[in-house]
């Protein structure tokens, strides 16, 4: 019997952008902060069976799964194909090891994984790992937690990755300023110093109040009730 014919869906190449939310326990769509849409992602393409209706086709990639949803040092969470093409379902070739190599190399966990468990098994070192939670937790028990519900400890990895990747950003975001932005920046620095150091010398040349003398002192005393 024939192999059967594999042909690439080019009909979806985008997914909405999800994000976990700690707070709801659940993932919700990534919104973009200076348009207010829902962010895209895209997704590999699939293999698929072309022997069947071609409007409806049969996924072979829903067993046969072909990439590894990793985080990644920077905080982003990718998708990350292990084989050459759509149709190629062979994850077990020079392509799917260089990818895992480099995984292991920067850290990356996969979102399926728990970070503790990966410490534990050697596959990742406690210098790769940035929250507490991860480097001295304790693994979580096999089946408690998966790709579309990660476990704490990944959840905290991911935030402290986040959080460290947008202060790198928002100082390459500086560097990257028109001009006209920058020296109105710096305008607006410069007036605040100024207004702050008049303000110390009106404070220090204001004039003192002088004491006041026995007399006066009693005549400002509040009077007792009679």
């Amino acid at each position: 019997m024939a192999e059967p014919i594999l042909w690439a869906n080019h009909a979806k190449r985008t997914q909405p952008a999800m994000q976990w939310n700690p707070d709801l326990r659940a993932f919700e769509p990534v919104i973009d902060p200076d348009t207010g849409e829902p962010r895209l992602e895209k997704i590999p393409q699939r293999a698929h069976d072309g022997d069947g209706d071609p409007f409806k086709p049969k996924s072979l990639t829903l067993v046969h799964a072909t990439w590894i949803h990793y985080l990644r040092h920077d905080g982003h969470c990718v998708r990350v194909k292990l084989t050459n093409a759509a149709a190629d379902l062979d994850v077990d070739q020079k392509i799917a090891k260089y990818h895992q190599a480099k995984a292991r190399w920067f850290g990356w966990i996969p979102l399926s994984a728990c970070p503790c468990a990966l410490r534990v098994g050697g596959q990742i070192s406690q210098a790769q790992l940035r929250s507490d939670d991860a480097k001295h937790g304790d693994p979580c028990p096999p089946g408690s937690h998966s790709e579309t519900r990660p476990c704490p400890h990944l959840i905290a990895e991911r935030a402290v990755r986040q959080a460290a990747r947008k202060k790198i950003q928002a100082a390459r975001d500086l560097t990257f300023q028109p001009e006209a932005e920058k020296l109105l920046r710096g305008q607006q620095q410069q007036t605040n110093e100024i207004v702050s150091a008049l303000t110390e010398v009106v404070k220090a040349l204001a004039p003192k109040p002088e004491p006041l003398g026995k007399a006066e002192a009693k005549a400002k005393e509040p009077k007792g009730e009679r």
